[in-house]
């Protein structure tokens, strides 16, 4: 629990020291958004300061509400700092018609995910052979709170596209994290905690 605000969601770069890290595709997302929101969750207290991060069994492996309310939580969480300034912006949850962008995204590959529609070489990673693959093979069922903040997040990214139907200059590959600092601005080069 001390080490709370070093569990981020980055772009791949140089290590950072004390920092451990796994990469992220599309055989290990959901783990990933599990461990993500599981450190995230709860608030660090005094009390579990020194708690650690055990599971009972395995039955998290069969619960696809917790996986979607998990990657849900980990797309919309103020630490999942992807930004598009640093590369490629696998993030996007949406597709262009979703919320209304004219111009194709450079990458659509979370839209696939929740949508279902993996490729099947996408989808092999001989790290991972002998665990339950959690590789959506259906569109993904959203729980009612997650769908709720599924379609805020929709409205965000459409009230951000639509800025540029106003000669506004975006970034069409904007991450939550860029589309945030759009809104709450920086300054001396950090964002700034609240928008107007």
């Amino acid at each position: 629990m001390q080490q709370q605000r070093l569990c981020a969601i980055l772009k791949p770069g140089p290590p950072l020291p004390h920092l451990s890290k796994i990469d992220t595709g599309s055989t290990n997302l959901i783990n990933a958004s599990i461990y993500f929101s599981a450190r995230h969750c709860i608030p660090a207290t005094w009390l579990n300061d020194r708690d650690q991060f055990l599971y009972p069994d395995d039955s998290w492996q069969d619960d696809t509400d917790f996986h979607t309310n998990c990657l849900i939580f980990t797309l919309f969480h103020g630490q999942n700092k992807i930004s598009a300034e640093q590369g490629v912006n696998h993030w996007i949850p949406f597709t262009e018609r979703d919320i209304g962008c004219k111009s194709a995204f450079a990458s659509d590959f979370m839209s696939r995910f929740i949508a279902g529609k993996m490729k099947p070489q996408e989808q092999t990673d001989t790290l991972l052979t002998e665990r339950k693959s959690l590789i959506p093979t259906a569109p993904l069922v959203l729980t009612e709170q997650a769908q709720a903040v599924f379609d805020a997040g929709r409205e965000l990214w459409t009230y951000y596209h639509a800025k540029q139907h106003y000669g506004q200059n975006i970034n069409i590959n904007a991450s939550y994290y860029d589309i945030r600092k759009y809104f709450q601005g920086e300054t001396n080069g950090k964002m700034n905690k609240t928008s107007n």
